[in-house]
């Protein structure tokens, strides 16, 4: 069973349907805790808390905001920071990722908090149907019960929410970006676009092109994701 639920290419989050298939087992209970508390943590909140705990002293881990040491390396996206890249790629590879590491966990926590009860639920109100229970009393293999006619009916509603979830991901990565010092959408939406509102998150355009990218997003994956039952 755990090499059938490890081995999930197709799955929006492998710990959901692992919390599903071991229904009330300690892991199922250690994941509700972590998703409860982790979707209840406002960004900016937990934004801080990270720089507090891991980009100040004693730890200092991680740098607290920017995207490079202004000590060792010239302003990211100038003609001088792309040939120092040039020059020692690896060194700024890895001072781009140790400046990652905050932001991005602090936009994945609440959304993969938030996807992976999504998942749990869906999966289980899967498990339950009528064409589960018959594939295993025809003695289907359980990796091929699981993955094949749970799993692939249970992303319909998960594929769904994931498009709903764009938009939000934009409004957290403004206030992502805004804590700590990151060069994109925050200092966008901070200037005054010709019309006289907030840059780009305030343009009629913008709204509009949100808003179909998410019913895009949310209606053509599904065509994928559809299983279809066979008779052998």
């Amino acid at each position: 069973m755990h090499d059938c639920v490890c081995d999930l290419g197709d799955g929006r989050d492998p710990r959901g349907v692992y919390a599903a298939v071991k229904r009330y087992s300690l892991f199922d209970s250690g994941l509700t805790i972590f998703n409860y508390v982790g979707y209840s943590l406002p960004t900016f909140w937990l934004g801080i808390m990270l720089i507090t705990f891991f980009a100040v002293p004693p730890l200092r881990w991680f740098p607290a905001s920017g995207m490079n040491d202004v000590y060792t390396t010239p302003a990211f996206g100038t003609s001088d920071y792309w040939a120092f890249f040039g020059s020692n790629p690896f060194f700024a590879i890895f001072d781009l990722g140790r400046h990652l590491v905050l932001p991005v966990l602090t936009l994945v926590t609440v959304s993969i908090a938030g996807d992976s009860r999504f998942v749990r639920s869906s999966m289980l109100d899967s498990l339950n149907q009528d064409y589960v229970k018959t594939a295993r009393a025809k003695g289907v293999p359980e990796r091929r019960v699981i993955l094949r006619h749970a799993l692939r009916n249970a992303l319909l509603p998960v594929i769904t929410n994931v498009g709903l979830e764009i938009p939000f991901l934009f409004s957290g990565a403004i206030v992502t970006e805004t804590i700590f010092a990151w060069p994109g959408m925050a200092g966008s939406s901070s200037s005054r676009s010709p019309y006289g509102l907030p840059g780009v998150d305030g343009h009629p355009a913008h709204r509009v092109g949100c808003r179909s990218v998410r019913q895009s997003a949310g209606r053509y994956p599904l065509r994928g994701g559809r299983s279809r039952v066979k008779y052998d």
